[in-house]
């Protein structure tokens, strides 16, 4: 392998990767690297093979090189949050998500991760804000509106939440999780008839959801 093999034996890595030959992909890396040290796009792809092997730590060294040798590289920002998510390590995430849509104003991935992130630390009103910039992108997003749900329901805008989990049901009927938390929240508004038929739905689609079964179950006995 000569310097100027270096694209051919890139892709040839990454193809690997996408074969599910992680091992291999990343010996190619490997040989990449001691030939292109300060390759950002190697570095960048290499952080997301190791990534899919739960090597995440080295996987954020090879991100940081990415940016290092590339400082506006909003894919590298994106997938260094995503590790970083990965790890619990959720400021760091945001961080990194902001820094991406800084650099790349239409990264939706970037916002819907973002989003994700922002309700797990219940910030619901980032989340709400988040997802609507989101939706400006692309308005019938359905992991976007499905975020923006949750965000909303954690606000207490019931109503306007229950319109967000419809849109994505009718966009994927077959999602158990938007049949669920449509179901937990036309029972918190008494909605009893509706949230069983919501429950019910998702068991048809799976199941063996033991959590939805319970609702169903629990619901049922209230009725």
């Amino acid at each position: 392998i000569t310097e100027n093999n270096y694209i051919i034996l890139g892709n040839y890595a990454t193809c690997l990767s996408n074969t599910g030959r992680f091992d291999e992909s990343v010996e190619e890396f490997n040989k990449l690297l001691r030939i292109k040290p300060n390759l950002a796009e190697a570095h960048n792809n290499f952080g997301n093979v190791l990534l899919k092997v739960d090597r995440v730590q080295e996987a954020i060294e090879h991100f940081k090189l990415a940016i290092k040798y590339k400082p506006n590289f909003a894919e590298a920002y994106y997938n260094m949050g995503n590790a970083m998510k990965k790890q619990g390590k959720l400021e760091d995430a945001i961080s990194c998500y902001k820094q991406a849509i800084k650099i790349e104003q239409h990264l939706i991935d970037a916002y819907l991760n973002l989003a994700a992130v922002f309700n797990k630390l219940a910030r619901f009103d980032e989340t709400v804000e988040t997802c609507k910039k989101a939706l400006e992108l692309e308005p019938n997003n359905a992991t976007a509106h499905g975020h923006l749900g949750i965000g909303l329901a954690g606000a207490g805008k019931i109503d306007e939440a229950i319109k967000e989990f419809r849109i994505v049901l009718s966009a994927q009927p077959d999602d158990v999780e938007m049949h669920r938390n449509l179901g937990i929240l036309l029972e918190r508004q008494g909605r009893l008839r509706e949230a069983i038929e919501e429950y019910r739905q998702a068991l048809k689609i799976n199941p063996n959801d033991a959590k939805v079964r319970g609702l169903l179950e629990a619901a049922t006995t209230r009725k």
